[in-house]
């Protein structure tokens, strides 16, 4: 091993499989909650705000794309691991990893040397392929920060004096934002339960006063006066809707916008929960993450009986608002030829490289009735680490001012409420002609296998099918209706499966 040195470090980066999202850093905890949120608490101490997505390793070995688009890889121990092969990830895939054992790794590295940074001593590994493991030397103890072996180890973007300051926010006070007779009706709704809707363990309670206490077990929400942040006059001057959207409950930071309109069935049919941060944001299978500065995020509450035309349809509630979305935008003046796309089943991309937006939906059914609850963030005004809209509309549009929150909202949902319509008197193909020509798909050249065990073939994609799944033809000539697999990474890498 060579000499401790302070001269300065090549730092290295791995390529990303994709430029569309924030680089993930996964964490290797044995599925430990501690030792988790130790590992999570020095990252975020070390890291920039709003660059990185930190997710349990545990959820997302299982898949190459997710590995693919792994910056960094942090583990607490070199402990057998019958989930993942942390020598084949750092030897053969390039894979950094940062590990805080300090105990020889078990499997043979290429060349290595101890280097001192911040006064901590580190020992580098480097491998022939490019995978870099860089651990603590035995002779370092009680590590406090991480910062500097993040910084000049691996090149992450790290915290200055200046992002120091941008702490996570603190949960605040919701508001009822009605016209008075849509605030009154739902109020006489309420009166049934006290004004107070029980969620879980969380009790959501409206009223007229100024509270301020939030809680993870408590949410006050006010009426009789306007939120600080949202301005109500400008959202309804130009929401034309009969009942998406006219009742809004706003907060300027709520750990999640979703389980509001996912779990009650006090809640009317268009109700919507909005936000400007999200502390625990959710996405597919389960994702969890805090939404940066900048983004509109938003869950709405629909419902329809499961025999009408959308009840028939139904994962297509999902397309529809990503739709919404895409061509509320385009229909803004001077906003027509924005390279907005839809990637199936449920982002918004810039220029086909750089997502902007996602959607979940989660449905539940109750004798005939279906209860959708969809949730949608759009990185309207953060330009790290990707892009944003409002900066795309400087960039591109033809003289188009940039949108507010309050605008945004109340265009996305007079489309929805259009295309919801559309949907319900039956157009499905209407629908469908609309969705294609926002879509980034046709004649993509994908993978497909009968089961997560067999091999893959080569297909082309057609078209949606009328219940959102893809159309797509064989090599053989064959036309079959494929799904995801499960990894929101997988469709541009052609990963998808037969339903």
């Amino acid at each position: 091993m060579r000499q401790i040195t302070n001269s300065l470090w090549l730092t290295v980066k791995k390529p990303m499989t994709t430029e569309a999202k924030p680089p993930n850093i996964l964490i290797y905890s044995s599925r430990n909650v501690l030792v988790y949120q130790r590992l999570s608490h020095l990252l975020a101490n070390a890291l920039e705000p709003d660059c990185y997505v930190v997710y349990p390793f545990e959820e997302k070995c299982h898949s190459d794309a997710w590995i693919d688009n792994t910056c960094l890889l942090v583990v607490d121990s070199f402990a057998p691991n019958e989930e993942f092969d942390l020598s084949e990830y750092v030897l053969n895939r390039r894979g950094l990893c940062l590990s805080l054992d300090s105990s020889p790794p078990g499997f043979a590295v290429g060349e290595s040397y101890e280097i001192q940074l911040d006064g901590t001593n580190w020992i580098r590994h480097g491998t022939p392929s490019g995978g870099v493991l860089i651990q603590p030397s035995p002779q370092s103890k009680d590590l406090t920060s991480i910062t500097a072996v993040l910084d000049k180890g691996f090149g992450l973007k790290c915290q200055n004096e200046h992002s120091k300051a941008a702490v996570i926010p603190s949960k605040t006070a919701a508001f009822l934002v009605a016209q008075p007779r849509d605030e009154k009706l739902i109020l006489e709704r309420l009166s049934r339960s006290q004004n107070r809707l029980q969620l879980g363990a969380t009790t959501v309670q409206f009223t007229p006063l100024d509270m301020s206490n939030v809680t993870d077990d408590f949410l006050p929400v006010v009426y009789g006066r306007q939120p600080d942040k949202f301005n109500s006059g400008d959202y309804f001057q130009k929401l034309k809707t009969s009942s998406i959207g006219r009742v809004v409950l706003y907060s300027d930071v709520m750990d999640s916008t979703h389980w509001l309109v996912e779990m009650n069935s006090l809640l009317p049919h268009g109700v919507v929960v909005v936000t400007r941060r999200q502390l625990r944001a959710r996405g597919r299978s389960g994702n969890v993450w805090v939404s940066p500065e900048g983004c509109v995020t938003f869950s709405l509450r629909t419902q329809f009986s499961l025999q009408s035309e959308l009840g028939k349809h139904l994962p297509l509630i999902q397309h529809l608002t990503a739709l919404a979305l895409v061509a509320a935008i385009k229909q803004l003046p001077g906003c027509k030829d924005l390279k907005l796309g839809l990637k199936w089943p449920n982002d918004i991309y810039y220029d086909g490289k750089q997502k902007i937006g996602g959607v979940l939906v989660t449905t539940s059914i109750a004798g005939s009735e279906v209860t959708a609850a969809i949730g949608c963030g759009l990185n309207l005004d953060n330009r790290r680490p990707t892009t944003c809209l409002n900066r795309i509309i400087e960039d591109d549009a033809d003289n188009a001012q940039c949108l507010s929150m309050e605008t945004l909202l109340a265009v996305t949902f007079n489309e929805f409420e259009r295309l919801l319509n559309m949907l319900h008197s039956g157009a499905i193909e209407r629908f469908l002609d609309l969705y294609h020509r926002n879509w980034l798909h046709s004649g993509v050249q994908v993978r497909v296998r009968q089961d997560s065990l067999s091999a893959t073939t080569a297909a082309r994609v057609l078209s949606l099918d009328q219940h959102g799944f893809l159309l797509v033809r064989k090599e053989d000539g064959s036309i079959v209706s494929v799904h995801p697999d499960g990894n929101s990474f997988d469709m541009l890498n052609g990963l998808i499966v037969p339903k």
